[in-house]
């Protein structure tokens, strides 16, 4: 009684979740993904794919600080999966 969670867990083929940010809206899935109450980090599991506007991430996993808008990908342990990046240039 009166304890918190300090982790929410979410399991499924695949999770998915949408957020507003200041830059707009911020999607992600991947299967597994752990929301960090604390840090307020999300963390992207097993295929793991972020899209920020016409940007977009895949790897098999992806931390995204969502205070920060910072995001951080790279290989599981077993490292058989590569960090893809898509950037665009901003239209002028």
């Amino acid at each position: 009684v009166g304890r918190k969670p300090s982790k929410v867990v979410a399991e499924g083929r695949p999770v998915r979740f949408e957020q507003m940010a200041d830059k707009g809206p911020v999607k992600g899935e991947a299967r597994r993904v752990e929301y960090e109450i604390g840090s307020e980090n999300l963390v992207l599991a097993g295929d793991a794919v972020l899209l920020q506007g016409k940007d977009s991430m895949r790897s098999d996993r992806i931390v995204y600080d969502r205070v920060r808008s910072v995001v951080k990908a790279g290989a599981a342990a077993d490292g058989k999966q590569r960090v893809r990046i898509s950037i665009q240039a901003p239209s002028q």
